[in-house]
């Protein structure tokens, strides 16, 4: 009876170990450089906190016909983009999509496209929260959340200085994009903003413990079992 008593508890404790999870967070605000200087483009961003890498890209996407849809999470790839990621001191953006807008913030775009920064893990991790600064509009701004290259939720206001929950997303890749535009002057609202920070967890799989099933026979030979201790026993009396 001990031994099933000690191997229940081991695979009680080796499941346990296995949903455990170290939370990591990122700041991505670099104190040492300005506001939205241009020096501070960068198109090979990445950061490692705790043994954990993430690396940045800029992107454009599409909310033609009212679908969003990913043209590319990294401009290196595609042509005329150019865009590329900003580090300033309060955090990443993305600047220069189509030579169009050379601010640091993710902003959006004419002809229903905008600007998109994707931050890419080397494994993957629970997305626990983000935190941004907001930039532009007397109205918002908003966002668009797409986890692993689809579109999870739209038009989602940012708030002032509060983290933004992600729970329950997991995946290696997480991108924020901005569609709103509108030209100077012009407009009450339009989408401009930066990534200030992420808290996420990473993910330990955990090990699968496979029930072992009884034979068919397993009753007849405890029954067996138990038939021999009492002959044995009658003897001994005897």
């Amino acid at each position: 009876m001990g031994i099933f008593k000690n191997g229940l508890t081991a695979a009680v404790l080796c499941l346990a170990a296995g949903a455990a999870s170290a939370t990591t967070v990122f700041d991505f605000r670099n104190p040492t450089l300005g506001n939205r200087g241009m020096n501070a483009w960068d198109g090979n961003f990445g950061m490692t906190v705790d043994g954990l890498t993430v690396k940045a890209t800029a992107g454009i996407y599409s909310t033609l016909g009212g679908t969003e849809t990913i043209v590319t999470t990294d401009c290196k790839s595609i042509a005329l983009c150019f865009s590329e990621v900003t580090e300033t001191k309060v955090g990443l953006g993305v600047g220069g999509a189509f030579g169009l807008r050379r601010t640091a913030g993710i902003g959006g775009l004419p002809f229903s496209f905008g600007e998109l920064i994707t931050l890419t893990f080397d494994k993957e991790v629970a997305f626990d929260e983000v935190l941004f600064k907001r930039l532009g509009g007397p109205v918002g701004p908003t966002f668009d959340l797409f986890v692993d290259g689809k579109v999870v939720a739209k038009d989602q206001l940012i708030q002032r200085k509060s983290p933004y929950s992600l729970t329950g997303l997991t995946g290696m890749s997480i991108s924020f994009g901005a569609d709103k535009f509108r030209l100077p002057y012009f407009g009450t609202q339009r989408d401009s903003f930066m990534i200030a920070g992420m808290k996420v967890s990473e993910i330990e799989k955990a090990t699968n413990v496979a029930a072992v099933p009884l034979p068919a026979s397993a009753p007849l030979l405890a029954a067996g079992l138990l038939g021999f201790a009492a002959l044995r026993r009658r003897r001994k009396a005897a």
